[in-house]
């Protein structure tokens, strides 16, 4: 076991040290799902989150074995990072490395749990009236981050916190830090980093607006490039989105995957080929996307090709 205890913190180290023997049976569960997240108490009651990362895939246990960097380590050290650069993100307190067979196997990162906070979830996936000045605050955190030559790589609403100050207004923090890169963003490059953002096209077209005034950028241009992006991201994403639902409903997959190819393929042949929306094989594509894909095409980037026949028939 790897135990890198922050400077600060090390009066902790005999605590930290037993939180894998822990883990399974006590703290308060924040998430589950390929990743845990817990809640302990450092001795003095201080909050702190406890993220237990799942044990990689083979090949990725090999390659983090000869490179010697596991995810709770590049958490810990890009937190460090980007503190030192003045973007905001939860204390780091630690991080662990368990080995199996040689090989790199469960790691832990600890930082210092963020109370009253919420994710820019809610802001990012419908109107924007309202919500003019959050957005506003929130865009100026994300011009700070990219001229600070921070780029994270999974810039999603879940990964960013809010924080309302009384008398300094809204602050944000950046959390899941693992994936970052520390570089110069073209202007292009800051567009294609914002993709992942928004649900709604009218709040990346606000955001897109307001992030081309504070860097002096050409707002028409920004705008297209940001939607472009997001609408491809997500476009992307909708059969993957699709995949999981029909895991997560249906006990025998097989019958619905072989539906949800018939949809893919369906709608490859007819836009690849340029043909007209019309007809049965047309007719039976729509009723496959209502039935499968409408509720995962989260920004509705396809429902445009269906609601205007639809509203012919």
């Amino acid at each position: 076991m790897k135990i890198v205890v922050h400077p600060a913190y090390r009066a902790f180290t005999g605590f930290i040290e037993q939180l894998p023997t822990l883990f399974d049976t006590s703290g308060e569960t924040l998430y589950e799902g390929r990743n845990i997240l817990k809640i302990y108490r450092l001795p003095g009651n201080t909050p702190v989150v406890v993220k237990r990362f799942r044990i990689p895939l083979l090949v990725n246990r090999i390659r983090y074995a000869l490179l010697g960097e596991s995810k709770a380590s590049r958490s810990y050290h890009n937190a460090l990072k980007i503190l030192e650069k003045g973007i905001s993100t939860p204390a780091p307190v630690a991080y662990m490395e368990e080995k199996k067979y040689g090989l790199p196997a469960y790691c832990y990162y600890l930082s210092f749990y963020e109370r009253e906070t919420e994710t820019v979830r809610s802001y990012m996936g419908g109107h924007t009236a309202g919500n003019e000045q959050v957005l506003a605050a929130f865009t100026r955190f994300t011009v700070a981050m990219h001229e600070a030559g921070v780029v994270h790589l999974d810039y999603s609403p879940g990964n960013i916190l809010r924080r309302t100050n009384t008398g300094t207004g809204d602050t944000f923090t950046l959390v899941d830090i693992n994936r970052l890169t520390f570089s110069s963003l073209t202007e292009d490059g800051a567009y294609h980093n914002l993709q992942r953002l928004c649900l709604s096209k009218e709040a990346s077209t606000w955001i897109a607006r307001e992030y081309a005034r504070e860097r002096g950028y050409d707002e028409t241009r920004a705008v297209a490039a940001v939607n472009r992006y997001s609408d491809r991201f997500f476009a992307h994403k909708i059969c993957s989105f699709a995949r999981k639902d029909i895991r997560k409903q249906c006990r025998n997959i097989f019958p619905h995957y072989l539906r949800l190819f018939l949809y893919a393929s369906l709608r490859f042949i007819r836009t690849a080929g340029g043909m007209k929306p019309q007809g049965y094989l047309y007719n039976r594509e729509k009723a496959l996307y209502f039935t499968y894909i409408a509720p995962c095409d989260l920004r509705k980037v396809w429902l445009p090709d269906y609601l205007e026949i639809a509203e012919k028939d």
